[in-house]
This record gives C-alpha cells, structure tokens and sequence, in this order.
C-alpha cells in the first residue's frame, strides 16, 4: 500500500523519446564503471554540466558503482521491450510526483510530460538546468519539491482540517 509515488528521471520504457545519440551510446558502454579516466572524459555529455567540479575523481562519479552483469543486461533489455504506458492511466491512482530536468541528455523532458498526461492524479515538477543527475546538481530545490509533495494534505478535507 503505497501513499504517494515520486518517479525521477524515468519514462513509461519502450514508448520513450530517447535521449541524445551521443549520451546513450556512451551509456551502453559499461567501460564507464571501470575506466576513470575515460569516465571523467564523457561525465557531462552524460550527466550534465551543473556537477561541475564536484563531480570528478572522489565526487560524485566516485559513488557510482558498476551494476551485477546480469542487472546491467536486464536494464538494457527492458529499454528494448517493456513499457507501463498502457497501465498507467488504471493501475497508478496515487498522488506521483514526476521529477525531470530540462537538459537531461538521457531522459528528455518530454518522457515526463508523457508521464504527466498518463498517470491522473501527476504532478510534473522540472528543474530547470539539471541533467540525468539532477538530485546531486540541484539537491535542495529537489529535496524541497520532494519534502512540499509528500507533506500535501491528502485531500481538500483534510487540507481544511489543518
């Protein structure tokens, strides 16, 4: 039993608009968890350019953590042929926050506009210069839109009540 859902950066799968040829092509080569240097080379096209700094060798590219092989083939397959479009407009009845940045090279904008006309009761909430890693480049205007949503009221009558 879920209360509210918060979905970040993400699409309804197969139905995506797909991101920048360039960042996905780099996203596919699982070279990025091993070689730092060539990491440190391709961080922005990837993730954007509001890390700044921060991001390289002991920053932020240093919490990213290569996935099992098996868990990297399932992410890439899923991209291939899953989607929840169909289900959303029945199955996601809670109140969903969509989070997306607007320069997202992976993940374009118009996934969580997509997102926001399937799910009913969407709110869309866009953060204006942030990539794929938003939560890190913009992390109090995130953690501030997460804490506003997930403390809302239920409904008007309990908004009342307050």
């Amino acid at each position: 039993m879920t209360r509210r859902v918060i979905l970040i950066a993400t699409s309804a799968g197969m139905l995506m608009m797909p991101g920048s040829p360039k960042a996905l092509s780099k996203m596919a080569n699982p070279r990025r968890y091993v070689d730092t240097d060539y990491m440190l080379k391709i961080f922005e096209t990837l993730y954007g350019e509001g890390l700044g700094k921060s991001s390289g060798k002991g920053g932020h590219m240093s919490r990213l953590k290569p996935p099992s092989p098996r868990g990297y083939m399932y992410q890439l397959l899923c991209m291939l042929g899953w989607t929840s479009a169909p289900a959303l407009p029945f199955l996601l009845k809670q109140k969903t926050l969509i989070m997306m940045g607007d320069d997202d090279a992976i993940v374009p904008l118009i996934n969580g506009k997509f997102l926001d006309l399937l799910i009913p009761n969407g709110e869309l909430k866009v953060l204006h210069g942030g990539g794929h890693l938003f939560l890190l480049s913009h992390k109090e205007e995130s953690v501030d839109a997460i804490r506003t949503f997930l403390d809302a009221p239920e409904d008007e009558d309990e908004a009342e009540a307050a």
